[in-house]
């Protein structure tokens, strides 16, 4: 033991001895031994500081003895305690429960090399019991397969036994092969969606982002994977500059403008044909593709996360005068001016958005990207749609 420097000055004399006595009488409401074996001998090293000072010296040996007592009794019930464990073990977290409880008395002489060997046999039987479940899983997947050759074979179910043997293999693409051999049977949505899911965490894992957005797209009535879509679309787009395209929803758009936390998506491709109005008597509220748009095109396309990110627009009055809002629209014949440079030109004419309209006749983006007229009961124009998109988080 080396020597130590004692405590001479009064004050803290009393003050490092209070403390001492405060350790040794404390040391009896700890539960682990180890704990009251360093508090013990925490309370001896305090002792030694003070010397002669009142019954240091006493309560100095007092407490080392005690510290020595606790810890070879402790050593010897934690030992003990290892051993019923080890007896009793059966699994491999029993095994490693056993293993803590022999490394407690590792610093104990007496118990250090028994111990050792204790362990050394318990992670025998771990690595035993890990090799047991390999075989175990090995069997299940040459079950699986067995079953699969004797009853499924020309069977729709068999395809759908091949794709979850591949599935459980972690050969997602083979899976997805084998379940839409499988048809719609019950079941097979579900672990496609669980495929494209895995293979998207796979892709971004690589840093391939707009290959995992495309798998996640793939996925049906899937919560998990539509919040996913989303942050990925909203990072993409923020990413990407205007008048390249992007995914959004279930479909390519072009971003023709940027405004603060506001993106403009025009759809690259023209949608549906179809006249823009039954009767001249009708404001763009009113029309055939405004209707379309917003009842039939938007809850198709859009999940309900992408929907919730889709701004409102207040771009005219129905007939009556109501001041309506929409999410989906098609550009004005002033919105197309002034964006036209960001828009990729389409080879097909699409109807622009005219309010009020006039003898009978609509704005149209022709195929050479004039802007033209034409009557509204006219077929020869596509509806083409845009949305404003918040990316505010």
């Amino acid at each position: 033991m080396s020597e130590e420097k004692l405590i001479t000055d009064p004050e803290r004399q009393e003050k490092v001895y209070s403390d001492a006595c405060g350790l040794l009488d404390s040391f009896t409401y700890i539960i682990r031994f180890e704990r009251k074996v360093t508090v013990l001998k925490n309370a001896a090293r305090k002792f030694r500081k003070l010397g002669d000072y009142k019954d240091s010296r006493e309560k100095a040996a007092f407490s080392q003895k005690l510290a020595e007592q606790e810890e070879k009794k402790g050593s010897k019930a934690s030992f003990e305690k290892a051993l019923e464990k080890e007896k009793s073990a059966k699994v491999k977290s029993d095994y490693v429960d056993t293993i803590e409880e022999f490394k407690r008395t590792s610093k104990n002489e007496e118990y250090k090399e028994e111990g050792k060997k204790h362990i050394t046999h318990c992670k025998e039987q771990i690595i035993k019991i890990e090799n047991k479940a390999a075989a175990k899983r090995r069997l299940i997947v040459l079950g699986i397969l067995a079953v699969l050759a004797v009853i499924f074979w020309r069977t729709p179910g068999c395809p759908y036994v091949k794709g979850m043997v591949h599935q459980q293999m972690g050969q997602y693409r083979k899976a997805l092969v084998n379940y839409e051999q499988a048809g719609h049977l019950p079941g097979v949505t579900g672990h496609k969606n669980a495929c494209y899911y895995a293979l998207a965490q796979d892709a971004l894992k690589q840093g391939k982002e707009k290959k995992a957005l495309k798998l996640l797209k793939k996925t049906v009535d899937s919560d998990k994977a539509e919040a996913q879509e989303w942050k990925l679309e909203c990072k993409l787009i923020k990413e990407t500059q205007v008048g390249k395209r992007v995914i959004f929803g279930d479909g390519r758009w072009t971003i023709a403008a940027k405004e603060g936390n506001k993106v403009l998506l025009v759809y690259t491709k023209v949608s549906k044909k179809s006249i823009y109005a039954r009767t001249q008597d009708v404001t763009w509220r009113d029309s055939e593709v405004f209707k379309w748009l917003n009842t039939k095109f938007a809850p198709v396309k859009f999940s309900e996360e992408e929907l919730n990110v889709i701004c409102e627009q207040y771009t005219g009055k129905k007939a009556s005068g109501t001041l309506t809002q929409e999410k989906v629209f098609v550009l004005s014949e002033q919105e197309y001016l002034q964006y036209r440079k960001a828009v990729i030109p389409s080879d097909e004419n699409y109807w622009l958005r005219d309010e009020p309209l006039t003898k009978m006749q609509a704005s149209y983006v022709s195929a050479d990207g004039d802007v033209k007229k034409t009557y509204v009961n006219d077929t020869v124009c596509h509806i083409r749609p845009a949305v404003w998109v918040s990316l505010k988080e």
